[in-house]
C-alpha cells in the first residue's frame, strides 16, 4: 500500500471518528440524555476532567499573585469572621456540618480543614476572588474587600478601645475582663462575630495590655 493511500485512509478515519463524536455528542445534549440534576453524581470521567482543568486553571491565574502576611493576627480574626459568616454554609466546619444549601450543591462543596495541604496560599485567594463556574461558588471580588470588606462587619474599629467602658456590650472594660474576652468569646456572647481561637493565656494577656492603651 502506498504512503499516499494510507495516509487518506488515516485522514478518513480521524475525521469519520471525529464526526461520530460530533454526532454521539448532539444526540447527548440536544436529546436532554444527559442528567443535571443536583442529586446525579457527574461521571467519574466528566468529575475527573473538570477538577484537572479547575485546579490547572487557578495555578496559572494565581501565579502572579503577592500573598499577604498571613501571620498577622487581626488579619487572622477577619478572616475567621469571615469564614464563619460566608463559608461555613457550604463547606462546613471543625465540630460544624454543612448546611442543607452546602449538600444541596453538586458537585457538593468539600471541607476546607485540609485546603492548605492541597492549595497554595495564593491559589485560594484567587478562587476566593474570582469563584469557579458551574460549582456554586460564588466570585466574592466585588462582594468583599481585601482589607476594608471583612472589618465592615467583625466589628467596630479599635482605635479608643482602652476609653470604652464595656466590651462587646456584656463585660466592663478592664484587663481581667479583656483577658477573658480574648480567650473565651463564644462562652461569653454565644453568636458573636469574633471566634474563639485558642488564644494561650500569655498571648491574652499581651493582647489585652496593648488594647488597653488604644486611647
Amino acid at each position: 500500500m502506498s504512503k499516499a493511500k494510507m495516509f487518506l485512509i488515516v485522514v478518513a478515519t480521524t475525521g469519520g471518528l471525529a464526526l461520530a463524536g460530533l454526532l454521539g455528542g448532539a444526540v447527548v445534549i440536544y436529546g436532554g440524555l444527559y442528567d443535571v440534576a443536583a442529586t446525579r453524581q457527574h461521571w467519574q470521567i466528566t468529575h475527573s476532567a473538570l477538577e484537572v482543568a479547575m485546579r490547572q486553571s487557578v495555578r496559572l491565574r494565581a501565579r502572579h499573585i503577592d500573598v499577604p502576611p498571613l501571620a498577622d493576627e487581626r488579619m487572622a480574626l477577619r478572616g475567621a469572621a469571615c469564614f464563619r459568616d460566608k463559608c461555613v454554609q457550604c463547606h462546613g466546619a471543625p465540630g460544624v456540618a454543612q448546611s442543607d444549601i452546602g449538600l444541596g450543591l453538586q458537585p457538593q462543596p468539600g471541607p476546607l480543614v485540609d485546603a492548605k495541604l492541597h492549595w497554595q496560599p495564593r491559589e485560594l485567594y484567587w478562587v476566593v476572588r474570582h469563584g469557579l463556574k458551574m460549582t456554586g461558588m460564588p466570585a466574592w471580588e466585588y462582594r468583599l474587600a481585601d482589607g476594608t470588606g471583612p472589618a465592615a462587619y467583625v466589628g467596630p474599629p479599635l482605635d479608643g478601645f482602652g476609653k470604652r467602658e464595656i466590651i462587646a456590650g456584656v463585660l466592663p472594660n478592664s484587663p481581667d475582663n479583656l483577658e477573658r474576652w480574648l480567650v473565651h468569646t463564644q462562652s461569653i456572647k454565644p453568636g458573636t462575630a469574633m471566634p474563639e481561637l485558642g488564644v494561650a493565656p500569655r498571648d491574652a494577656r499581651d493582647m489585652a495590655a496593648f488594647l488597653v492603651t488604644l486611647r
